[in-house]
């Protein structure tokens, strides 16, 4: 039988939502969320009840695990309360808005060891796998991450949420969105940032109380295993440009998570190559799996790894208020 999953936040929730009625080791068994419109359409389009209280759908429901897909500074004390009720647990990312926040989640599932999981779709993609083989045992000398997106003309149009401009909301480029890089980079690298020193800048956007948020950022990086590099993001641009660039002695390997696509050359020879998985899927049929099995092992992120990728973000956001270098805390 396939894991019966609730869901709550019908914001981006919707796209997981959608990407279960695809799935056959997982279905939708509810929906949840504080706007009774939205909970009114996701019922009626998925066939599921639906719910205002989260303490309602867990009483009515039997359900397997939840897709908690709440805003990051909404996750604490839901998180303990589906832990503690034996739920596997699919956390939107970033898994928190602070690191407080997310110590106090990641305590909570150390009392409460439930499979979980946190949204970086980017580990799934057989792009990623392809770049961590090709360099695997390999130094490497630079990692370049590039992210450029108009997210805030899009909050500016209404076509998403005007949390994006607030620090203390969203989180800013960097927590909100600039963490999928980092994880990704995290991953195909399997080392950890070890320093950064962080600016930020406001040529489109200044700041003032209706706009709290760096507009770009620029992060120098130094990990732990040598590698320098850095972390350009940007929200204030009509582009979508994700890559990081991996440089070793004979490679210089790019993955582009916006092409689905590894481009560069290693050992002398071009390497190019497309791919056409689609790593949302793929990233909740590992999940509905590691659920179904009881098994921890076939999850490629939990909550406690990604709080090593919110630790760099975050450190990076106080590197700029503090404007000097700082180390990146250990998890």
């Amino acid at each position: 039988m396939p894991a019966r999953l609730g869901l709550i936040g019908l914001g981006f929730g919707n796209k997981h939502a959608g990407t279960l009625q695809h799935l056959e080791n997982g279905r939708l068994a509810a929906v949840c969320d504080l706007n009774p419109d939205r909970v009114k359409k996701a019922a009626e389009k998925y066939g599921v009840p639906g719910y205002g209280r989260i303490e309602e759908m867990l009483e009515r429901e039997k359900l397997d695990g939840v897709l908690l897909c709440t805003p990051p500074y909404v996750r604490m004390p839901i998180v303990e309360q589906l832990a503690s009720r034996g739920l596997a647990v699919f956390c939107e990312k970033p898994p928190a808005g602070d690191l407080p926040t997310a110590r106090a989640a990641k305590r909570a599932f150390e009392r409460y060891p439930v499979v979980n999981s946190v949204g970086f779709m980017y580990r799934w993609m057989q792009a990623a796998d392809c770049v961590k083989a090709l360099i695997a045992g390999r130094p490497v000398v630079v990692c370049q991450i590039t992210g450029l997106w108009e997210v805030l003309f899009w909050a500016r149009e209404g076509r998403i949420s005007s949390d994006y401009f607030f620090r203390d909301r969203a989180g800013g480029p960097l927590v909100e969105q600039g963490v999928h890089l980092i994880d990704v980079a995290r991953f195909i690298l399997g080392d950890e940032v070890a320093r950064v020193h962080a600016r930020g800048a406001n040529v489109i956007h200044p700041l003032c109380d209706s706009f709290t948020t760096e507009e770009t950022i620029q992060v120098s990086m130094q990990w732990r295993k040598g590698t320098l590099g850095s972390h350009v993001h940007c929200w204030t641009t009509h582009q979508w440009i994700f890559q990081v660039l991996f440089a070793g002695v004979d490679f210089e390997l790019t993955l582009d998570l916006a092409a689905n696509q590894v481009r560069g050359r290693n050992n002398g020879e071009i390497v190019e190559r497309t791919f056409k998985d689609d790593y949302y899927r793929t990233e909740l049929e590992g999940f509905c799996e590691a659920v179904l099995k009881n098994d921890p092992q076939l999850i490629r992120g939990n909550y406690a790894d990604a709080c090593h990728t919110l630790a760099v973000a975050a450190t990076a956001m106080q590197s700029i208020d503090c404007g000097t270098d700082l180390p990146v805390p250990a998890y």
